[in-house]
């Protein structure tokens, strides 16, 4: 039995076997094998979370929920990272940065992105910020998911919006303005960008792997990713053939690197997810297209 929550009021229990614990919570692994416990109660971690873990516990798929007030995709996914890291589920972490960066990818390869277009909140990356350590020489994984939000708004935001709040205007621009004061790492990334053209803001935002914990770049646990972003994965997308769409480019290095497998089509789809008797991990495009294992085959 696992409780989670501090106010007895909002507590909320499951009943979870202390197998699946063991298999995915690295951290809760000595508490289960005590013979005379029967349950943990996790006082410090948020019931949201801890409800899509449970679901990828139960799934190995990786998706948020949306149906609950307030749900805003980037904020819950730098909770899920949190909490994978917090529960010791490094393949739950790296999902959940996966997905970030998929869904800031677009954004940061246009040309024209701006502030405003952004879906990153000065907000956002304060708890980030809050919840990470810029200095923790262990825990490469939080300094990733860090680095990421810091490098996704350097991508997204114009030449003339960083200058204008880090450059020679130095303008105050509210919660930026304190984000830069707060955050040196922060301020940094951003004076660094100053000098970058918007045509070649992009390469700000570094492949995916650069974010990602060390031991888990050559991922050793099953790790699918459902995509809630549409328009990410690209139709009969192949890296043989010919290809300037560097975020389909992008997507199938990472697929055929074994990092991620994902079953979610160019609307959004999900198709044939699992792993089958075999121990392949398997994903379909919906276009006649199989993932196995990171590689990719037609289908007869």
């Amino acid at each position: 039995m696992v409780v989670v929550g501090a106010d007895p009021v909002t507590q909320r229990t499951w009943y979870l076997s202390k197998a699946l614990l063991i298999r995915h919570c690295t951290h809760l692994a000595e508490i289960c094998t005590n013979p005379f416990l029967t349950s943990v109660t996790l006082e410090d971690v948020d019931i949201r979370a801890f409800t899509n873990f449970v679901d990828y516990m139960r799934s190995s798929i990786y998706t948020l929920n949306e149906q609950i007030p307030g749900y805003r995709r980037v904020h819950e996914g730098i909770k899920a990272c949190l909490i994978g890291q917090k529960l010791g589920c490094m393949a739950y972490s790296n999902a959940a940065i996966i997905s970030l960066h998929m869904g800031f990818e677009p954004l940061a390869q246009l040309k024209t992105s701006n502030k405003r277009l952004s879906t990153i909140r000065a907000e956002d990356i304060d708890f980030v910020c809050r919840n990470t350590n810029k200095d923790e020489n262990n825990n490469d994984l939080c300094k990733g998911l860090r680095q990421l939000f810091h490098d996704a708004v350097a991508s997204h935001w114009s030449n003339w919006e960083v200058n204008k709040l880090t450059g020679h205007h130095d303008e105050y621009m509210g919660d930026w303005t304190e984000l830069c004061v707060n955050y040196d790492d922060f301020r940094v990334t951003l004076l660094a960008s100053c000098r970058t053209s918007d045509a070649q803001r992009h390469a700000l935002f570094k492949p995916v792997n650069q974010y990602l914990s060390v031991e888990k770049r050559k991922v050793d646990e099953e790790a699918t990713v459902k995509v809630d972003s549409p328009g990410c994965i690209p139709r009969r997308h192949r890296r043989s053939q010919a290809c300037s769409d560097s975020e389909a480019c992008s997507f199938w290095e990472r697929a055929e690197a074994g990092i991620v497998n994902t079953g979610a089509t160019q609307n959004g789809d999900e198709d044939a997810l699992g792993r089958e008797e075999t121990g392949e991990v398997r994903a379909r495009d919906g276009n006649g297209w199989t993932m196995v294992n990171g590689a990719t085959k037609k289908k007869a």
